[in-house]
């Protein structure tokens, strides 16, 4: 009875790099945080994700801009391998339901001053902005963002749950929604 699981907060490339272990020793690995779709794409007889995937996520977020009626959105992204794939699945989601991007912007996860790519969203003058960070880079960028007087709502993939972000984002995130990616019509959920 032996088993693997990434730790709560793991990112891809840790959890990437436990695949072949498990499934050269038929260890069962549990993803808990990691979100990249390959992961778990194709499936594997000894890798289990718990949570959504960037492309099931991607999809709750455009539901979302689709049901506020969003025309003009902004995408700002950690240019870390979770970043690319949610930026990919996110730019597909938002496509299917015909929504435009205006401007789609990416940074280093250390870079200290985002204010470059935040002013060039500002520029754009979208009427949503989409942040997928990790938790530091994306209190900053939700600080920029506030720095710069941008008063947009804000959606920000699932990252924005950790306390880590709303702490170092201070009243930054507040008003930040997320989307709900739990399947709500399930008796099993309540």
């Amino acid at each position: 009875s032996q088993f693997a699981s990434t730790p709560a907060n793991s990112t891809t490339a840790p959890a990437a790099a436990m695949i072949p272990i498990a499934e050269d020793n038929r260890i069962p690995l549990f993803i808990l945080a990691a979100t990249a779709d390959r992961l778990t794409q194709p499936v594997m007889p000894y890798v289990f994700r718990f949570g959504p995937d960037s492309t099931q996520e991607a999809q709750a977020v455009a539901d979302l801009l689709a049901t506020q009626q969003f025309k003009r959105v902004a995408l700002v992204a950690c240019s870390a391998t979770s970043g690319i794939d949610y930026l990919r699945a996110i730019t597909a989601a938002l496509d299917k339901k015909n929504i435009p991007i205006v401007i789609e912007q990416t940074y280093d996860i250390n870079a200290v001053d985002l204010s470059p790519q935040m002013a060039n969203i500002r520029n754009a003058k979208p009427d949503v902005v989409v942040v997928i960070p990790y938790p530091a880079d994306g209190a900053r960028v939700l600080r920029t963002a506030q720095q710069l007087g941008m008063n947009l709502p804000t959606v920000v993939v699932r990252t924005v749950l950790m306390d880590t972000l709303r702490k170092l984002a201070g009243d930054a995130s507040d008003g930040v929604v997320t989307p709900n990616t739990v399947d709500t019509s399930r008796a099993d959920v309540k």
